[in-house]
């Protein structure tokens, strides 16, 4: 039998047996000494085991050596998918799948079988889905999962799944455009789902309209502003009752006109503002 633990040895398992204690009494800690007798009858010694105290009734798996007839390769990859989606009180409740697979490719004794347990650790409030965990012990924290080698010059895989659901919410009022385009295209969510969240595509595009067109009547202002000032600076270099002195003040009496024009829309922009706002508030506060 081998034993293989990814972290205490990468590339291959260790040799072990599996030790009962059928007596009638515990045996207390030591080491154990370890001797194989070939089909001559001839013994060689093979390794030495820790044992703890061993229990009557138990049952313990001792490794003893390195195996180095057993190679084996080892990837871990993991995904992330949408599963289901919902929307309750302007909120989007998402559940996500996130898997881990670990894989592993196994190259025995060409003509040797044999028994090989592999250690993965268990992902605490992950499920495991596959293999079967029927059959499969758990011992601190690790899956202990039996898997054959027949013998051959082929490389086995036994891939080790683990998943766990997780559990998201995204506020859809406040929302990142983006995201939530995302979302309105996953054919995990339902038709009445995904209009849903189209719709608050076109009312959060409807407020972002109307704050670039406020935006845009700051720009201007700004800008007039800016101009005055120079305006200002230059009316203090020419002479008085001058042409361009009466061309600079007319200027300026221009722009003090369109500096009004200019309030007046940034308040019909704010209005327009919070008009596309309540629009979104009330369209995302009545999804359920």
């Amino acid at each position: 039998m081998a034993l293989y633990q990814g972290d205490t040895a990468a590339r291959n398992p260790l040799a072990a047996i599996r030790l009962t204690n059928d007596g009638e009494s515990g045996l207390p800690p030591g080491i154990i000494t370890l001797y194989e007798r070939d089909k001559a009858g001839n013994v060689a010694y093979v390794g030495d085991a820790r044992l703890s105290g061993f229990p009557v009734g138990e049952t313990r798996l001792l490794a003893y050596a390195l195996d180095e007839k057993i190679t084996i390769e080892r990837d871990v990859a993991q995904t992330d998918r949408l599963a289901t989606g919902t929307i309750s009180g302007g909120v989007l409740k998402l559940s996500r799948i996130v898997r881990q697979t670990t894989t592993y490719r196994v190259r025995g004794p060409a003509k040797e079988p044999r028994q090989l347990i592999v250690v993965q650790r268990r992902l605490p409030g992950w499920t495991l889905t596959k293999p079967d965990a029927k059959g499969i012990d758990i011992s601190e924290g690790n899956y202990r999962i039996p898997f054959t080698l027949p013998g051959g010059d082929q490389t086995q895989t036994l891939e080790v799944v683990q998943e766990q659901t997780q559990q998201q919410e995204l506020r859809l009022v406040d929302g990142a455009a983006d995201q939530i385009r995302v979302y309105a295209q996953a054919r995990e969510f339902d038709a009445k789902t995904r209009e849903a969240l189209g719709k608050v595509l076109q009312l959060q595009q409807s407020v972002a309209e109307a704050q670039r067109r406020s935006a845009q009547v700051d720009a201007e202002r700004q800008s007039i502003v800016q101009e005055q000032a120079r305006l200002r600076e230059n009316l203090a270099r020419v002479p008085a009752n001058s042409d361009l002195q009466r061309r600079y003040l007319a200027t300026l009496d221009k722009q003090e006109s369109d500096l009004e024009a200019l309030a007046k829309r940034k308040v019909d922009a704010e209005k327009a503002v919070e008009t596309a706002r309540d629009a979104l508030r009330t369209f995302v506060a009545q999804l359920s």
